[in-house]
C-alpha cells in the first residue's frame, strides 16, 4: 500500500495541490484530480494511466497537458490500469488498451 505515494501521509513528500478541487478519483495505485486549474495525476503509471505522455511513476501531482479546456470535462473515471474522461464531445480513454477500446 502507498508504494507509489498515491496516499499522502506524514512520512511522504508534501505537495501543495490547488485548493479548488472539483473531484478526485482513484484507480489501482494512482489518483486523478479534476480542479478548476486543470487535471492532475500521480502514483503508479506502468501502463500510462496517468495520461502524462510517459509511463514514469509520479510522486507528486502532474498536470495532464492534453486537456486545454476543463469546462469540456464532465467527469473522470479510473480503473485498474486505465482512465477515461467523459467530455462534452465524447470519451477520452488512456492507459492499458488490452481490448482495443478507443481504436
Amino acid at each position: 500500500v502507498n508504494k507509489y505515494n498515491e496516499i499522502n501521509d506524514e512520512k511522504s513528500q508534501k505537495y501543495k495541490m490547488e485548493k479548488d478541487i472539483i473531484s478526485i478519483k482513484s484507480g489501482s495505485q494512482f489518483n486523478i484530480a479534476l480542479t478548476i486549474n486543470g487535471v492532475f495525476s500521480w502514483g503508479n503509471n506502468s501502463c500510462g494511466q496517468l495520461g502524462i505522455g510517459s509511463t514514469e511513476n509520479q510522486n507528486q501531482p502532474k498536470k495532464i497537458q492534453f486537456f486545454k479546456n476543463i469546462n469540456e470535462i464532465i467527469d473522470i473515471y479510473c480503473s485498474w490500469n486505465f482512465s477515461i474522461a467523459l467530455t462534452k464531445n465524447g470519451i477520452v480513454p488512456w492507459g492499458k488498451n488490452r481490448f482495443g477500446i478507443g481504436k
